[in-house]
């Protein structure tokens, strides 16, 4: 079970300024990654800073703000496109649309040494883009990382109500409520922790 949310600062001042960061980290056990054949100055193999933010459910405006900037305005038309160029050269291949604005996303191995709250990334997905008024980010941690650590340090609660009734182990931290966004984790007993934040603006 994954819930979808999206966050806003406002919404949770406790939160840290910042919960990702990209420094080196030994013991994460990531696939190569592939050097893109797409040269844009400051946009190949490197993934823009709001987008770490975005996996660890950190934004720094709320959702519904982002997608009328980035649809309404030439600045926020401008930012999308240096988005696609940057996760293009990642190597997110999926294309598609957002009402008139192009899209991209999938899966891929992470970025050398990127962490997520401290702790190291196997691979990364993006389901919708920042500005988008549904999008869901999913982090696969290193085989190394357990989901008590995960857990810890994204400060999610355990839900002893599904565990009564399902048994399962199931984690999560309500962002915001407008548009509704979660960060959660489920533990289903095997491979690798998988964390997810989702932002649910529209009903499915």
């Amino acid at each position: 079970m994954i819930l979808l949310t999206a966050c806003s600062a406002a919404e949770d001042p406790s939160r840290e300024q910042s919960a990702a960061n990209t420094a080196p980290s030994q013991g994460a056990d990531r696939p190569p990654t592939e050097q893109s054949a797409t040269q844009r100055t400051g946009a190949v193999n490197r993934l823009p800073p709001q987008y770490i933010k975005a996996f660890a459910c950190d934004f720094d405006e709320n959702p519904l703000a982002a997608y009328a900037r980035y649809h309404e305005t030439p600045a926020g038309r401008a930012a999308r496109a240096e988005d696609l160029a940057a996760l293009r050269s990642l190597g997110f291949a999926r294309e598609g649309l957002n009402d008139d604005l192009e899209s991209v996303g999938g899966q891929i191995p992470a970025p050398a040494g990127m962490t997520l709250f401290g702790l190291p990334v196997r691979s990364l997905e993006i389901n919708g883009m920042i500005g988008d008024t549904n999008a869901l980010y999913v982090t696969t941690f290193a085989s190394n990382v357990t989901v008590d650590q995960v857990a810890k340090a994204a400060r999610l609660q355990f839900d002893e109500k599904s565990y009564r009734h399902y048994k399962m182990r199931y984690y999560s931290r309500l962002i915001s409520r407008t548009p509704h966004t979660e960060l959660s984790l489920d533990d289903g007993g095997d491979g690798n922790a998988v964390l997810a934040c989702q932002i649910q603006s529209t009903p499915d």
